[in-house]
């Protein structure tokens, strides 16, 4: 469901990487057995000197090392490359780095033409959140009395988690929206312009709906607006939206 997606977990994307691994070790034992016939090589005039044994044994081990060799290099890159995408920690690239750690969120009353829900009806919209401590969420309709929100509003900020602080001063933002669009089962989101308040936001389409997801130096958040399927108009709405929010 969209009003339930743990923006906390890694969990999908580290299955993301072992998938990965799986993958390239089934590559190196495509590899090894392919080229079994071009290391196992045999004479075929036989029968053979003694001579000839020792060339074809020696044949036999240089093209082994050769494959083996090629493998290990290969198994090296691919372990690097997946340690560093799943690790993010670049402490020159950090969020915290990329400006002001001290803004916070407060919803607005409305943008455009979407109003925030308030009383019961959010209180039991934001109870089918799967949100903790740090994270907050409102709803937004067409109508203040409407029962059925078009836009969903999440945050989370460096004053309400030192835990998002401290992840902001080890990760970059790329590596937390990485970590967002993962748990939300959404394949290459979109990079798109976060505005005037900077940081960096993508959005992807999940079935009927799209998400937008930014990220900075002093909060993370998202917007889900459903029936909304052009990235474009996606992500303007999530620039009015996060503008009117972030302070």
């Amino acid at each position: 469901m969209l009003l339930s997606i743990d923006v906390e977990s890694h969990a999908y994307q580290y299955g993301q990487y072992a998938g990965y691994a799986i993958v390239g070790a089934l590559g190196l034992l495509f590899l090894w057995k392919a080229t079994g016939e071009w290391r196992g090589v045999v004479d075929q005039q036989p029968p053979r000197t003694p001579e000839d044994a020792t060339r074809i044994a020696g044949l036999r081990r240089r093209r082994t090392n050769i494959v083996l060799t090629v493998m290990g290099a290969l198994a090296a890159v691919g372990t690097t490359a997946i340690g560093v995408k799943a690790s993010g920690n670049d402490f020159r690239d950090s969020a915290a780095s990329s400006g002001p750690t001290d803004r916070t969120v407060v919803a607005p009353a409305s943008v455009g033409d979407y109003h925030l829900l308030v009383g019961e009806n959010a209180a039991q919209l934001e109870a089918r959140m799967a949100n903790d401590a740090s994270h907050r969420s409102w709803f937004y309709a067409s109508s203040p009395d409407d029962t059925h929100p078009q836009v969903v509003l999440t945050a989370a900020t460096n004053e309400w988690s030192p835990g998002l602080a401290h992840e902001k001063a080890t990760h970059s933002s790329s590596w937390a929206l990485q970590n967002f669009f993962a748990g939300a089962r959404i394949d290459r989101p979109q990079a798109v312009d976060p505005g005037p308040l900077g940081g960096q936001m993508q959005c992807g389409g999940k079935g009927a709906n799209t998400i937008c997801a930014w990220d900075d130096a002093s909060t993370s958040g998202a917007l889900v607006l459903l029936g909304i399927t052009d990235i474009h108009d996606a992500a303007d709405l999530a620039v009015k939206f996060r503008n009117a929010a972030e302070h």
